[in-house]
């Protein structure tokens, strides 16, 4: 359980401030402008402070509670701007989300403006991404709910059932008390009046609200993962306001609500560990030694006790968002086998006897592999021996999980039959044992406090580019081009191979200026469909067995020249930095959506 200390600090006053709004006292209107000022350090980092000057600034910004009621009471939202390089030049204002729910993006806007602002006009992409930089804010914003804006909890005088990962632990029991933990947190959130007002339709408000504010005719945006949700979801409510939009890895938008999108990842994820991740293992088996054959690997994971599958399932699900973490991945499973051999031989061995014997095994030929799946098995068991041990957590989600069920259950219409969720486990357990899991927001949510608003406003925005990986197993190829073809103004940037959820930047050519001319070209780019070779974990990996482009789309493709985007930068090692750190929070913010919903 995460714990946290400024919510509390102030949780007893919001209740009381947000009852008072609910019995009908009221508040003054926000006031006209945004007072920006110094960016306290501990929200954004002092590096991007140093390195941006007075073009970064944080603000805190009055909104309204309830949109339809902009005169009643009012909550905080955080924001953060990389103000334009050249005001003279300004356009509009390019908005960013990591994703989540429940992610916070405050310090997006900083790396990305950071990232603009390295550009060297002098090479050709760099001088189309020191555009973005002189004629672009760059908004960072925490949602409502969590980061720098007024937080959300839910809390209840209550425990959590100790629940097991659904799919091998398919029983009765189990199932129960899983439906049961949903229950407690539906309870606990219906508890705080905020809980109704945290959902994506009034996040797209408060982005208008903000837009407005700032004095633009149109916003420009760019969201990842479920920020493709939020900003299809604005296009869809204000598509007169949108300039150029782009959404990298996108969910599938065809779906009445966004609780769907996690019930989609099982299969793909499960595809990811069994076709890509386990030949790559064996291929590397003088180094991992897990065995020289995939099937092998692909067997670690069902001869394990089922308390150590629930830990196993947790530690693979984010891993599995980053190529490059492809080692960590083998690390855990290696980690895993090792483990579970130790339970196995000495199932009634008592904590210290099992932490010695784990600690004095071996694991891998390489030392230096061996050392690492070391200490990830001491932390395996310690996870599987806490599951073991009983112990009942309190209902207590802090506001990133909290948020991120209020959106989800907001949002849209879901079953929240019990024997529904058991057959969607039911159906896929054999196929994705991994990662099948249920979702269920229960009765006691009582249903959506919003609606999703007709895509057909969406449609009549002139081009949104979408990015896409061919492998993402959290928002899939399939599910993004459901949404393609559900929109029919979409231009797409697609690389073959790569199994990374996240996309831009990627430091390659290929994507990175199709991207940049996006939002530096004077007119709007008329619509196309570029692809772009990315590279596998090994080259005799297969490349066209899931996840690959229609023919009617590959006909249309035009293959984007290959090359490294390092001379774009001034800087380049810098520019690597803080690329890295956008996708580590983009996959960080996926990852968290999934711990929000573990139990």
């Amino acid at each position: 359980m995460v714990r946290w200390s400024r919510t509390k600090r102030f949780a007893v006053g919001l209740m009381a401030a947000l009852l008072a709004a609910c019995s009908g006292s009221s508040s003054s209107p926000p006031e006209p402008d945004i007072a920006w000022h110094d960016c306290d350090p501990e929200a954004v980092s002092e590096e991007y402070i140093n390195q941006l000057g007075e073009r970064l600034k944080c603000a805190t910004l009055a909104v309204p509670l309830d949109h339809d009621d902009p005169r009643g009471a009012t909550i905080e939202l955080g924001l953060s701007r990389v103000a334009a390089g050249d005001p003279s030049r300004r356009r509009n204002a390019i908005f960013v989300n990591p994703g989540g729910p429940g992610a916070d993006g405050l310090s997006l806007g900083a790396e990305l403006g950071a990232l603009f602002a390295l550009a060297d006009p002098s090479d050709p992409l760099g001088a189309k991404l020191r555009r973005i930089s002189d004629e672009y804010d760059v908004i960072g914003f925490s949602p409502r709910g969590l980061g720098s804006s007024t937080h959300l909890t839910c809390e209840l005088d209550a425990q959590f059932h100790v629940t097991l990962l659904a799919s091998t632990a398919f029983t009765p029991e189990n199932l129960n008390a899983i439906h049961e933990n949903k229950l407690l947190e539906a309870r606990a959130c219906r508890a705080n009046p905020l809980t109704p007002y945290i959902n994506t339709d009034a996040v797209v408000r408060d982005i208008d609200f903000v837009r407005e504010k700032l004095g633009d005719e149109k916003v420009s945006y760019i969201g990842y993962s479920y920020g493709t949700w939020l900003g299809l979801w604005y296009a869809s409510r204000f598509p007169e306001r949108v300039d150029r939009m782009m959404l990298d890895s996108v969910v599938n938008y065809t779906l009445p609500s966004f609780y769907a999108e996690g019930d989609d990842q099982a299969v793909p994820l499960q595809f990811i560990l069994d076709e890509l991740v386990s030949p790559y293992a064996a291929a590397l088996d003088p180094i991992f030694g897990l065995g020289s054959s995939p099937d092998e690997i692909r067997g670690i994971f069902g001869e394990l006790p089922v308390e150590l599958q629930t830990v196993l399932s947790s530690k693979l699900y984010g891993l599995l968002f980053s190529q490059k973490a492809a080692d960590d991945t083998v690390v855990q499973l290696g980690a895993a086998k090792g483990v579970g051999e130790v339970l196995h031989a000495h199932p009634d061995a008592p904590r210290e006897e099992l932490e010695a014997r784990v600690a004095e095994r071996r694991y891998a030929p390489d030392d230096e592999v061996d050392e690492v799946m070391r200490e990830a098995a001491s932390e395996l068991l310690d996870g599987t021996l806490e599951l073991k041990s009983g112990e009942r957590d309190p209902v207590e989600l802090d506001p990133e999980s909290a948020v991120n069920k209020a959106v989800v259950c907001n949002d849209g219409p879901s079953p929240t039959d019990p024997e529904f969720w058991i057959r969607e486990v039911e159906a896929i357990r054999d196929t994705a044992p991994v990662f099948a899991r249920i979702a269920n927001c229960t009765d006691e949510w009582g249903g959506p406090s919003v609606a999703k608003p007709d895509v057909e406003g969406a449609r009549r925005v002139p081009n949104i580019l979408f990015v896409q990986n061919q492998y993402d197993g959290a928002t899939p190829l399939d599910g993004a081009l459901k949404t393609r073809d559900l929109l029919g103004n979409v231009s797409l940037v697609y690389q073959t191979r790569d199994y990374t959820h996240g996309v831009f930047p990627s430091q390659e050519v290929c994507i990175d200026d199709p991207v940049a001319e996006f939002f530096a070209a004077d007119e709007i780019p008329d619509r196309y469909v570029v692809e772009c070779e990315g590279k596998g974990l090994l080259d005799g990996l297969p490349s066209a067995a899931a996840g690959a482009l229609p023919e009617t789309l590959r006909a249309q493709a035009v293959r984007g020249a290959s090359g490294d985007a390092s001379s774009a930068y001034l800087d380049p090692d810098v520019a690597r930095t803080l690329a890295q750190r956008i996708h580590d929070q983009i996959r960080s913010a996926a990852a968290a959506a999934r711990g929000a919903d573990a139990r």
